[in-house]
């Protein structure tokens, strides 16, 4: 058990009489030494360095005035609070003392109560200057970039030492936010308390809603004073009967929880220590939020990273030609790999021999070479069991090899593979083959992000595999295959023009980001930071709804599209996509107009994501090629109903700039504008209005347009719906 330590009170008087006075009051909650000579109470002040003197004026020798003028002088001693102990009923007595530096005045005789309570208030204003040097000192700590175990380490030694604790422990929550993992520790020396590290429990809704009611009651931490709080906490604490629990919040919520133990008799803690414990607390809210928001930004420079790698790829493979394929493909591979930091990559190719599904590889790149393969076939049953049917079904294989079968870790170890990710690849909605990565340097799992983007490069390594012999075959045949040829640089064409121009739009955000962020860190201007922070906050939404066009658009390529049918409120829909584009329609001064029928049914079963897409697609449309101070009018009704569902009729109409009978034959294809003109004028990807079409394809409705040059236009849809 750890002993409590009392504070260390000395009594300088050359009258025992006193002394034992003295003693009899302070005794009960101080550890008293008294000192009857001043000579020598100079001397047991070095050595002792109590927390408290009390001196008496009238000394023979060196009075008290000497005294304390000698204490001041010493630096180790200088900061110890003196109280005169006086019989003296003197104004300039005591004004000499305080300006000597005494910080208060006892009167003989003593009044017990007085004498307490003057020697409690010295205490207390020790205990918070110690405490305000203990939270400088670990929030400098903090702002060293030393190893944060090392910091945390650290700082919960600090605490338990100076609150004479038995144990300080640290659980932060995890990723799901379900379980609480103990991740540092520190326990006395003295005690033999068992390890605690890597503890893991769930929260019970008992004390998740005890910790969510700490703010709004303002009580800040649960501790063993509160009966309420030690049965909540019962299964999280550690054994020890007293202790303090303080949620770690970061932005309104707990992300970790810090539990300070003494191993006592359940002996109650003083309003001091619990403070104590808040501010520790406190401190550790900003490291975490600090740490947070570091994480976030190398998570985003790298999905950045990514991003632009993917493009340059994507720009490169477009733009390749059957005589430079493997070049360009050497290169395109270089760079993901670099991005994503793996080591190997390769291509294989579905085929079916004697009913068994096989699969042949077609080229591998790691950072020695390029080969490609020679078109040995394997069957799945024998090379990689288990692959056919994870793969089949759309599912990525991303793992650590040391987790896989044993059959799989012998094939990957022997290659040096540590970690794998396989995507699968889809044409025709046909499982067509797939494209691995290994990272060989270290175990992980890839990220969300890193399988989307990968899972795009799949897409374009392997289409552009197949795109490369088909000019092999188009190039190996007749001249009456040249219009073929002519249609694919066609396609070519325009997929490079797409990119040309997604490469433009890509960059306008990006450089807007930047400039805002370079402004954002150097500018002390409250306005222009806010400025800096809503304009970064633009350009990535832009950005954001640029790459989901392009991610949307790589599906429908793949026949990956999946809609979702579920029951939703038309309504509210139409109200929540009015209020969206509403503030673009006032800053156009726009006259938008709404009606909605009363045949329109109140909830239909469909897509509610893709409807609003939809809908956002040709409002903002509309709102984008209206010059100011024009008519935008969006109307919705439900006509007669067709085998048991409800026929759903949408216009959207504008006296915008309109659209030629040229232009409307191709302005629902991929990667087209109404007019190329339109991308310099207006801005845009061009995938927008292709996307819609196919989504309502998609949910077996139809979307035309009606317009003339000049004239604004109407698109209108109709869908039969389910109510």
């Amino acid at each position: 058990m750890i002993k409590h330590i009392k504070n260390t009170i000395l009594v300088i008087d050359d009258e025992s009489s006193n002394i034992i006075a003295l003693k009899q009051i302070l005794e009960a909650d101080y550890k008293v030494i008294a000192e009857v000579d001043s000579l020598e109470a100079i001397e047991t002040v070095k050595e002792v360095l109590p927390d408290i003197i009390l001196l008496d004026i009238i000394m023979p020798d060196m009075d008290g005035y000497e005294l304390i003028t000698t204490l001041k002088a010493s630096e180790c001693t200088r900061d110890i609070p003196v109280i005169f102990i006086t019989g003296l009923d003197n104004i300039d007595a005591e004004e000499k003392g305080f300006a000597l530096g005494a910080a208060d005045y006892i009167s003989k005789p003593f009044h017990p109560v007085v004498v307490k309570m003057r020697v409690k208030n010295q205490i207390n204003i020790l205990d918070r200057l110690r405490q305000q040097a203990l939270m400088t000192k670990i929030s400098h700590k903090f702002l060293s970039d030393a190893n944060e175990k090392i910091l945390f380490g650290d700082t919960l030694k600090m605490v338990g030492e100076f609150m004479n604790l038995s144990q300080v422990l640290l659980y932060e929550l995890d990723d799901d936010g379900y379980d609480l993992i103990c991740k540092h520790e520190w326990s006395c020396p003295e005690l033999k308390n068992e390890s605690h590290l890597s503890e893991k429990f769930i929260a019970d809704e008992q004390l998740k809603s005890l910790v969510n009611n700490l703010l709004t009651n303002e009580e800040f931490c649960i501790h063993s004073n509160n009966q309420v709080h030690v049965e909540a906490s019962r299964h999280f604490r550690n054994s020890h009967r007293s202790f303090i629990t303080t949620p770690v919040f970061v932005k309104g919520k707990v992300c970790a929880m810090l539990d300070f133990s003494r191993e006592d008799d359940g002996s109650y803690w003083s309003t001091s220590e619990i403070h104590l414990a808040v501010h520790v607390s406190g401190i550790l809210s900003s490291v975490f939020e600090r740490s947070a928001m570091k994480h976030k930004v190398i998570v985003t420079e790298y999905r950045d990273v990514m991003l632009q790698a993917a493009n340059e790829m994507a720009i490169l493979l477009f733009n390749s030609y059957a005589d430079d394929f493997e070049k360009i493909i050497d290169k395109c591979m270089s760079i993901i790999a670099g991005a994503i930091n793996v080591d190997c990559i390769y291509l294989w190719k579905n085929l079916t021999s004697d009913d068994n599904l096989c699969c042949t590889q077609l080229f591998e790149w790691s950072q020695k070479q390029t080969i490609f393969a020679d078109g040995t076939s394997y069957k799945y049953t024998e090379e990689a069991p288990g692959w056919e049917k994870i793969l089949s079904s759309g599912r990525y294989i991303n793992k650590i090899v040391s987790s896989m079968s044993p059959e799989e870790q012998i094939k990957l170890k022997a290659r040096g593979v540590l970690s794998i990710l396989v995507v699968p690849i889809f044409m025709d909605n046909q499982f067509w083959g797939y494209v691995g990565f290994d990272d060989c340097k270290s175990e992980r799992i890839f990220t969300s992000e890193e399988e989307s983007v990968l899972h795009s490069a799949s897409l374009l390594i392997a289409n552009s595999y197949v795109r490369n012999e088909m000019f092999h075959e188009i190039l190996g045949k007749t001249s009456q295959l040249e219009k073929a040829i002519r249609q694919a640089n066609a396609a070519t064409q325009a997929k490079s023009d797409f990119l040309s121009n997604m490469s433009h739009e890509m960059r306008t955000p990006l450089n807007a980001i930047m400039g805002m962020t370079t402004i954002g860190k150097s500018s002390n201007d409250a306005e222009k930071k806010k400025y800096a922070f809503n304009t970064i906050e633009e350009s990535s939404s832009h950005l954001l709804n640029m790459v989901e066009n392009i991610l949307d658009m790589a599906k429908f390529e793949t026949d990956a599209i999946e809609l979702t049918n579920e029951k939703f409120d038309l309504h509210r829909l139409l109200d929540e996509v009015v209020d969206n584009v509403r503030p673009l329609a006032k800053k156009k001064q726009h006259e938008f107009s709404v009606n909605i029928e009363k045949s329109t049914p109140n909830f239909i079963i469909g897509d509610k994501n893709r409807y609003t897409q939809v809908l956002k697609c040709l409002l903002d449309n509309s709102m984008k090629f209206t010059p100011e101070g024009g008519k935008i009018g969006l109307d919705v009704s439900g006509a007669e109903k067709v085998d048991d569902k409800c026929v759903l009729h949408i216009k959207i109409s504008d006296n915008g700039i309109g659209i030629s009978a040229e232009q409307q034959e191709k302005l629902f294809e991929v990667f087209q504008q109404a007019d190329n003109s339109m991308t310099r004028t207006y801005g845009g990807t061009g995938l927008g209005l292709s996307i819609s079409n196919r989504i309502i394809e998609k949910m077996g409705g139809k979307m035309w347009v009606k317009s003339e040059l000049g004239k604004g236009a109407t698109f209108n849809i109709t869908i039969k719906v389910q109510t």
